[in-house]
């Protein structure tokens, strides 16, 4: 059983795992502005809002492997107010992108075309 110094001890490491969580996050040029992370007992809750799901891949991975976080909880939002010329763009990029990294491809003709 542990004692109460040691409790002490225990509740002042979990404060600090939020603080060192929010300056790997401020300090990570991909994660953008306003992502906050709080902690208690080693599990560490991601919150914020972000524009894509890659912004909210780099908040996780920026305290995944933190010392003393146990588990983390992405409550992190994706803004809805996407461009979907930029929508198709990323597509069809990715969709050309993956042909040409098939075994054997020697030409790709784009004639990809996307609604909706």
């Amino acid at each position: 059983m542990p004692s109460y110094p040691q409790y002490l001890e225990a509740a002042a490491a979990a404060r600090r795992v939020a603080g060192v969580a929010n300056n790997a996050l401020t300090v990570n040029i991909a994660v953008p502005d306003g992502m906050e992370a709080t902690a208690k007992n080693g599990n560490l809750t991601l919150a914020g809002t972000v524009s894509y799901g890659t912004r909210r891949t780099a908040a996780e991975q920026a305290v995944t492997y933190l010392t003393g976080v146990r588990n983390v909880r992405d409550d992190i939002a994706i803004s809805t107010d996407a461009d979907p010329v930029d929508v198709t763009f990323f597509v069809q990029d990715a969709v050309v992108g993956a042909a040409w990294m098939a075994s054997g491809v020697y030409d790709v003709v784009d004639d990809l075309y996307i609604t909706g």
